[in-house]
């Protein structure tokens, strides 16, 4: 240890520059090192709160890519169908109703609000009871409409970045060209398409005027007119499945039964009747209707009624009979014997008007119309 010592104080200006030298070197490595990890950070999005500020700076009203199919649009697009969105909300917000009301297109007035009262009642007081910012997500894009889902809420959406908490309400607008001018289509209202196919069976002629397109289903206006000399049912709306629309992958979907009047149904000879059908198909722009059919058209419905009236009344007879026998029969108990022969009777009854039931079938034929 004395030597240490002795040594020390024999070279100490040498000592002192080694130690002084070791430390810089090490000083140098933690200083590089440092800044290293630093250009690493900034070239990956920067720190965790950089990255947090660059998540509240996204701007949630201006979306170019589809959320459905991943599609992409030009940030010019993009910035163009945000900003008439923007537009339409400012007037909602402002209470401007045939401000805002002038935005819709002419389709969508005709299919939902038909005067700009029942808008501003239903759209705009309902939703916009309080100032409302706006989510947008872009769902799918083709060149002739840009579906957007939109997610009204209060307070400031850019402050969170996007998110979404209690009291919003959704719906889903779709921009649309109108005379070369951007107009909307809103309350899940997609577009309306022109489909002018017909087919005529036996002189049955079925014509699908249009389609109204909306986000969960579509409605189909139909025209049959009865060049028959007798009265038609298209259906008579017991079988689920008895007007079905088929699309380009083969599935099928059913018709809403419950929303259709079965008078709208029949048609009497040389009338022509004009109704809608809506079935349970959701938008997508890569699905199309294929055909619709009809899968059980009556032919002679004045047969068809008539043949129901007598198969109530055969039934009608075999309760009567039923009764009478019941009525008739002494109150003394009945051997085995006694008991099959009276069953064998009532079944041989039933078999019977069963047989004459199954003799009532109406004339009915299947009509199916390429779309």
């Amino acid at each position: 240890m004395r030597w240490l010592i002795k040594y020390f104080r024999e070279n100490r200006k040498k000592v002192l520059t080694i130690i002084g030298a070791i430390a810089f070197g090490i000083f140098m490595i933690h200083f590089i090192n440092s800044m290293i990890k630093m250009n690493i950070k900034n070239k990956d999005g920067g720190t965790s709160d950089e990255v947090s500020n660059k998540q509240v700076a996204i701007d949630v009203t201006k979306p170019s890519e589809s959320v459905i199919t991943g599609t992409q649009i030009t940030n010019k697009k993009a910035e163009e169908n945000a900003d008439i969105i923007s537009k339409f909300v400012n007037e909602c917000n402002q209470k401007n109703y045939q401000s805002a009301y002038d935005f819709l297109s002419n389709d969508c007035k005709e299919a939902i609000y038909p005067d700009v009262n029942q808008f501003a009642k239903y759209y705009v007081d309902a939703i916009f009871q309080s100032t409302k910012s706006y989510k947008l997500e872009l769902w799918q894009a083709y060149s002739t409409a840009y579906t957007y889902q939109i997610i009204y809420q209060e307070g400031n959406l850019l402050a969170t970045g996007g998110k979404v908490e209690g009291g919003n309400f959704s719906d889903y607008i779709t921009i649309v060209k109108q005379d070369d001018e951007l107009k909307l289509n809103i309350s899940n209202f997609i577009q309306k398409k022109p489909v002018n196919k017909s087919v005529n069976m036996k002189g049955i002629n079925v014509q699908v005027n249009e389609k109204s397109v909306f986000q969960n289903y579509t409605t189909y206006i139909m025209t049959v007119k009865n060049d028959t000399t007798q009265t038609i049912l298209m259906s008579d709306l017991q079988d689920s499945k008895d007007i079905i629309l088929t699309d380009n992958n083969n599935y099928n979907y059913n018709a809403y039964l419950g929303e259709i009047l079965l008078s709208n149904l029949e048609i009497a000879p040389g009338y022509t009747k004009k109704f809608s059908i809506k079935f349970n198909i959701p938008y997508q722009n890569d699905r199309t209707g294929t055909y619709i059919q009809f899968q059980k058209v009556y032919t002679n419905y004045d047969q068809y009624k008539k043949l129901l009236e007598e198969q109530k009344q055969i039934i009608n007879n075999q309760q009567n009979v039923e009764q009478n026998t019941n009525n008739n029969l002494p109150n003394i108990p009945m051997n085995n014997s006694e008991l099959n022969q009276q069953q064998n009777t009532n079944n041989t009854m039933q078999n019977t008007n069963e047989q004459q039931i199954e003799t009532i079938k109406p004339e009915t034929m299947t009509i199916r119309i390429k779309i």
